[in-house]
């Protein structure tokens, strides 16, 4: 009795086990899984530029099937889930930020690739994020800074955003010139700014001269968008409006001195 019923039991054991990898093959029948691979292309359109490279991990995952959707807020996320899919034909977009965001280090970047889940394999999936909105500065030239020692210029855009450069940027949210900010695809960009003279003693602030405010009317993609002053002479002073390397309207300004300032 006791050898049967040892043999009952291992009997029993032995179909449960069966029972339970029967199930187990059940459960990931017709489904398998994918696994991302992300390459960040940083390249503007003609121009290198320092810009934000967020990490790949920090980057949300979205998947979207026939009859699936399923988005993570962070690529490490994805990963520790690992989603079982049902096998098909799925699109992966990978991104960065929000389109319609505009500021410093506010970059938005998004990629997107095809896959197809195979049944009980896990599929490697390869996506390229690439900035996706636009880029704008001030700049001022070594010969405006010269007759324009003192100078603060605002950029405004259609969103409404509104960004203060000065030359001495010491104060809280004001940006030192040269400063990359980040703006949507399709807008229109303002810029208008004041400065003071060189002063006839070289100690006080000399006479005010306005610049009056002059359009973009829209920005492109993957592009960086300059308005550089220049002052090619004691009198005068102009605003190149470059896309990139490109100067592609020269504007210049009547110099109006206020004594009084």
């Amino acid at each position: 009795m006791k050898h049967g019923l040892i043999y009952s039991m291992a009997a029993a054991a032995a179909l449960l086990l069966a029972g339970c990898s029967k199930n187990t093959e059940e459960g990931v029948a017709g489904y398998g899984r994918i696994t991302l691979d992300c390459e960040t292309d940083i390249a503007l359109a003609t121009r290198a530029q320092t810009v934000t490279v967020p990490a790949t991990s920090d980057m949300s995952v979205s998947i979207t099937g026939a009859d699936y959707q399923k988005s993570w807020s962070s690529m490490a996320k994805y990963e520790a889930e690992s989603p079982l899919l049902k096998e098909g034909d799925y699109t992966v977009v990978i991104g960065y930020g929000q389109p319609n965001q505009e500021g410093v280090e506010r970059p938005y970047y998004t990629g997107s690739a095809p896959a197809t889940v195979v049944a009980r394999q896990t599929v490697p999936v390869s996506v390229t994020v690439r900035i996706a909105n636009s880029l704008t500065t001030i700049e001022a030239t070594e010969q405006f800074r010269k007759y324009f020692p003192k100078a603060e210029f605002t950029l405004g855009t259609a969103s409404g955003n509104s960004f203060r450069f000065a030359s001495d940027a010491t104060g809280s949210g004001i940006l030192p010139l040269g400063e990359l900010v980040y703006v949507k695809v399709g807008t229109s960009l303002t810029v208008s700014g004041s400065a003071h003279r060189q002063s006839q003693t070289g100690v006080d602030e000399g006479p005010a001269v306005e610049f009056q405010e002059q359009t973009l009317q829209t920005t492109e993609e993957k592009t960086c968008h300059r308005f550089r002053f220049d002052a090619p002479d004691a009198g005068s002073a102009t605003l190149d409006i470059l896309i990139d390397d490109t100067v592609v309207e020269t504007i210049a300004f009547p110099i109006e001195l206020n004594d009084e300032a």
